[in-house]
């Protein structure tokens, strides 16, 4: 029997060597193979359980693979320099509001008390904190205020790929009530709200954006 490993392996170089035996559409993709053309490419295969151990790769696994064939084919992709997490989190969050039908406004300065005042689709006033995080793993919410109404925290995770403008960042609405029961205390007592926390939540959470409408909603 091949070992996962093994089937990674030799999933990266079938890929590498698909991708290279057809350079139009990687030109068309702007010279990388990311992690959604991969996702897409086992939409429609049946061997992903031999290199991922399910049938389609998690988030995390596309990434990497994606990494791995760029790298492989000479088309890695640096690191950009000087990006602001913050800032692209909020003005994303902000254009999602606008799409679907809120008023909402950035707030600006150094010191703010909320990111976003929003005026929900039924008229309700909230306000709105932005979290983004470039990586992975989990944001910092050492400061986060637990206990107001009408209070919600849109958590942003760009999955190491802030510089990959064709992936759609992961983003996940929490009221602040909700935050103590969710948060993860580190053992030098640091609070965090883990990533791997709201993606088994996700059901409740992950664009839930009608929790701003209120609970008739």
């Amino acid at each position: 029997m091949t070992s996962r490993r093994a089937a990674w392996r030799q999933a990266v170089a079938d890929f590498a060597e698909a991708a290279e035996n057809n350079p139009m559409a990687i030109r068309y993709l702007g010279g990388l193979v990311s992690p959604s053309l991969v996702r897409n490419y086992y939409a429609v295969r049946e061997d992903g359980a031999d290199a991922f151990g399910t049938p389609q790769p998690t988030p995390e696994q596309a990434a990497k693979m994606a990494r791995e064939i760029n790298e492989r084919l000479g088309t890695s992709l640096k690191s950009p320099e000087g990006y602001d997490t913050n800032l692209a989190a909020e003005f994303h969050i902000l254009s999602l509001l606008h799409r679907l039908g809120f008023t909402a406004n950035l707030t600006l300065g150094n010191k703010k008390s909320v990111d976003v005042v929003v005026v929900s689709r039924t008229g309700q006033l909230c306000s709105l904190d932005v979290k983004g995080l470039a990586g992975a793993t989990g944001w910092p919410i050492d400061n986060a205020r637990e206990s107001t109404a009408n209070h919600f925290y849109a958590f942003v995770c760009y999955n190491n790929l802030i510089g990959s403008p064709w992936e759609s960042p992961e983003v996940y609405v929490v009221p602040a009530e909700q935050l103590r029961s969710l948060r993860y205390t580190a053992p030098g007592g640091r609070k965090l709200m883990r990533v791997s926390t709201l993606r088994e939540q996700a059901h409740s959470f992950e664009h839930a954006w009608h929790l701003l409408d209120g609970p008739s909603a």
